[in-house]
Order: structure tokens, then C-alpha cells, then sequence
């Protein structure tokens, strides 16, 4: 049996967390020019904000307040938005335009992400029909730097919830599974309007089923994590984590993310062994949430590893 903090206990050493701005990896922020916006976070750039740039900050605000909220945490963090052409070499990671977080900073697209670019390409030879739900959400230009920007900035911003105190997870699908969780939270607690933006493109990947995919167990996810699986592998496991995040929502409600949250730090490889899997399950049904626990053995069961 593993040496586990007592739930109750970890959840009120939360309220003790102390914000230290020095984490920001501030040497990313020279040669940018510091945005003029009200918003209680700074904004690095590359070239002047345009009115399209503004909506994903202040959903950001929102999102930082209810965040904040959640873990008694006022959580400091920067915003650099970049063009693609000086993404290189400036972001922490490719593709140019996809939003990422690291050391204290959320990183955003000013232009059109590679990757919107290149879905928006790849659906153009579907029927229209295939395609109405996304016309209807993102426009007739499908604009998908609405979900690859707008969105997922939301996803990227909760990894800084849990990146502050530590960072080498028991699993990294669960750390993509605890942003997921946050993102689905936040929306439909605060950020309803959101909703359809969020969950109409995962919703017509997940329609696809495995078509095109190799990779499907969770142990296929942590040895591969994250170019091993190549782009539309890793978007495949990510829009289950979704999928998955919708359903604990549903069953636990709001609890079960300041609980996730705490179990990523206080099991962090820093500080704890790696479980095997079936311990890893076993902790998480007790201290985080049965249903999480039911959906591993679930995938687990029916998504056998593929051999690399």
C-alpha cells in the first residue's frame, strides 16, 4: 500500500499555496512589446493586438478567476501572443499557432495556427453535409482557431494550475486529463456561451472512431508522449480525454477537479514512486473519483498496447 496524504488533509494545505511571480520564465518576454489590455495578467507581443485577439483574453480572465477560485490560488502567469513567422524561435514547442503553456507562460497564435490550416485543408474534400455541424459553430471559412486558439487556451492555462507546484505527473494522460477536466468545468460553469465552440470539432473526431489510428492504449500514450504519436494519434487520445472529462463532470461534479488537481501534486514523481497500474486505479477510485477509475479499466480492457 502507498503512502498517501489523507484527501481532507492535502486539500487544506491548498489554501497555503503562495504565489511567486518569479516563476515566469520572463527571459521569453525580451524583444516583445507588453500589450496595453486590462486584464490581470501581462501580454507579450509580437506585433499589435487586433479586435479578433481580444476575446481569448478576457475568456482567460474569466477562466482565472474561476480557476483561482477553485484552488484558493491567485495563480501568476503571462500571455505571449506570436506570429507564426517568429514562433520558432521564441515558443517553448511547434507547430506555429498552437497554444501551450510552460514556466509560467500561456503562448497563443496571432495568425492562423499550422494546424487549424492544415484540418481545415484536410475536410475540404468532404461532403458538405459531413461538414454542417462545423460550418454552423466555426463559420463558413471554417475558422478553427476558435477551438485551436480560443478553446484550447482554456486547456493550457489549467496545466499552469498544477505545473506551479509540480510537474512530472504519475502519467502524463492524466495531466491532459486533469486540463481537459478544468476546460469542461469552466465552460459549463461559467463560460456557457462557450459551449458549442468546445464540443462540436471533438465531437465529429470522435464520430470518425478509430479510423487512421494506431495507438490506442494508455500505455501507448506515456512511452510515445508526444511526437511518437504523431499529430492525429495524439488529437485522437485527446478528444477521448474530453469525452471522458464530460462524464466525470456529469457524475462528481466540481469536487472532482480540486481533487484531480491534488492528486497530480501529491503523487508527483518528485516526491513519490511511479504506481503500476493497477495501484494507480486503485488510488484514484478512492481519492479522486470512481468513474475515473471504472473509464481506465474500461479503455483498458478494449484498447489493448499496440507494439511500437
Amino acid at each position: 500500500m502507498i503512502k498517501y496524504l489523507p484527501l481532507i488533509f492535502t486539500l487544506l494545505l491548498s489554501t497555503e499555496v503562495k504565489a511567486d511571480r518569479n516563476w515566469i520564465d520572463s527571459s521569453r518576454h525580451k524583444g516583445l512589446d507588453r500589450a496595453a489590455v486590462q486584464v490581470p495578467f501581462n501580454v507579450y507581443t509580437t506585433s499589435p493586438l487586433q479586435p479578433q485577439h481580444l476575446p481569448v483574453l478576457k475568456r482567460l480572465t474569466k477562466a482565472k478567476a474561476f480557476f483561482d477560485s477553485q484552488f484558493a490560488l491567485d495563480l501568476p502567469f503571462a500571455v505571449m501572443m506570436l506570429d507564426n513567422a517568429h514562433w520558432e524561435s521564441i515558443a517553448y514547442y511547434p507547430p506555429p499557432g498552437m497554444p501551450q503553456a510552460w514556466k509560467g507562460n500561456i503562448i497563443l497564435g496571432l495568425d492562423n495556427s499550422t494546424m487549424a490550416s492544415k484540418v481545415r485543408n484536410a475536410l475540404t474534400p468532404l461532403p458538405a453535409d459531413i461538414k454542417s455541424s462545423l460550418f454552423q459553430t466555426y463559420g463558413k471559412e471554417l475558422n478553427l482557431d476558435r477551438f485551436y486558439r480560443d478553446i484550447l487556451a482554456i486547456h493550457e492555462l489549467a496545466h499552469l494550475y498544477h505545473f506551479y507546484e509540480r510537474t512530472t505527473p504519475q502519467r502524463k494522460w492524466l495531466q491532459e486529463l486533469f486540463a481537459a477536466l478544468a476546460m469542461v468545468t469552466f465552460v459549463h460553469n461559467r463560460c456557457v456561451e462557450c459551449f458549442e465552440e468546445m464540443d462540436v470539432y471533438p465531437q465529429f473526431i470522435l464520430s470518425g472512431g478509430k479510423r487512421g489510428i494506431e495507438y490506442t492504449s494508455l500505455d501507448n500514450f506515456e512511452t510515445m508522449y508526444l511526437p511518437g504519436l504523431g499529430p492525429k494519434n495524439y488529437e485522437w487520445f485527446q478528444m477521448h480525454f474530453y469525452q471522458w472529462a464530460q462524464e466525470i463532470l456529469a457524475q462528481d461534479g466540481e469536487e472532482a477537479l480540486v481533487k484531480l488537481r491534488r492528486f497530480l501534486i501529491d503523487t508527483d514523481l518528485s516526491s513519490t514512486t511511479r504506481m503500476d497500474n493497477e495501484t494507480l486505479i486503485n488510488q484514484l477510485r478512492e481519492n479522486v473519483s470512481s468513474h475515473l477509475a471504472t473509464l481506465v479499466e474500461r479503455w483498458e480492457s478494449t484498447n489493448a498496447s499496440s507494439t511500437q
